[in-house]
């Protein structure tokens, strides 16, 4: 899509839906939880619009840019190495453990990633910027994955993707 339509349409119109989409669902399930993670605060509102900013808006934006300047296959093996960052990342915090486990799963899902592209005809435009803009969206990712968990832990993953997106889409209106 990005090379037909301009980036920021691409991304104001996937935000904005997904925002639509995902508020009434938040709104629905936050009337009939009795968790205090469910009901919403303004003293949440920084935290929750951070994590939309850099998780959403941060992530995306270096991905779909990145996408468009390099080929599926350079996309798609770099993209791969976002799980090994939020391992390590997590690691190094010491917010979680490398476990033998940990280690062979990210490990084979990235072999599988890489098999799955090698064997493709190449798709040609991969550029060093593109590369550049994937990874660095990864990183992005990693960041996001490491300190939302503790988010999503107080809030929930509903809410903490309900407003990610709905702020989102407000900034990219």
């Amino acid at each position: 899509a990005t090379r037909e339509l301009p980036l920021a349409l691409v991304l104001g119109l996937r935000y904005a839906l997904a925002g639509v989409l995902m508020w009434p669902v938040y709104l629905v399930a936050a009337r009939r939880s009795e968790a205090p993670a469910a009901k919403w605060r303004w003293r949440d509102f920084p935290v929750l619009t951070a994590c939309g900013l850099v998780g959403v808006v941060g992530n995306q934006v270096l991905f779909i840019a990145g996408i468009s300047l390099t080929s599926v296959t350079h996309a798609a093996i770099i993209s791969a190495i976002a799980p090994v960052m939020v391992l390590l990342g997590a690691w190094s915090m010491r917010r979680e453990r490398i476990t033998a486990a940990k280690l062979r799963g990210v490990l084979l899902a990235m072999a599988g990633v890489v098999v799955l592209q090698c064997g493709k005809e190449p798709s040609g435009g991969a550029t060093f910027g593109g590369d550049a803009l994937v990874l660095v969206s990864g990183a992005v990712f990693a960041v996001f994955s490491i300190f939302g968990k503790d988010v999503a832990t107080r809030h929930g993953s509903l809410k903490l993707n309900a407003f990610a997106y709905v702020w989102a889409g407000v900034i990219a209106v």
